[in-house]
């Protein structure tokens, strides 16, 4: 496994059912991320999201992370590594893609299932960020 610590590549866009997916802001094949709970964590999808009231844009990044799952960790180890998600891999891409994004929702799951799929033998965490000033500021779900 090749351990990528937080640059990003190339990013590019494609539309798919209602939201715009972003086949891979790409991260090279099999990357991993490493994160300050010791887990490593690949980027599954990125999804943005136009909002209608109030017209915003949220942007989701969603990673895998197999080492969650029966893992000893409590949200607010977990909470570190959605924040340096948000700050080292989604802020950049956003910059990269030349949009500006209003929120970012960043989500670790232990398998990859489809978004919006319920399993309950998948463990799963994710966080809000408004994106203000350079900065991903937690909203709290």
């Amino acid at each position: 496994m090749t351990i990528f610590r937080f640059s990003l590549i190339a990013v590019g866009l494609s539309c798919g059912a209602g939201l715009a997916q972003d086949a891979a802001i790409a991260l090279p094949q099999d990357a991993a991320i490493a994160l300050p709970s010791g887990q490593f964590a690949t980027l599954i999808e990125t999804i943005w999201e136009p909002q209608t009231a109030p017209v915003e844009l949220w942007v989701r990044f969603r990673f895998l992370v197999p080492g969650i799952s029966g893992a000893d960790l409590d949200f607010a180890v977990v909470g570190d590594d959605l924040l340096a998600l948000c700050q080292t891999v989604a802020l950049p891409a956003i910059a990269k893609a030349g949009k500006v994004a209003d929120q970012a929702v960043i989500s670790l799951a232990s398998q990859a299932i489809p978004f919006g799929e319920v399993n309950p033998d998948v463990t799963q965490y994710f966080e809000a960020y408004r994106l203000t000033g350079g900065d991903c500021i937690l909203e709290g779900f």
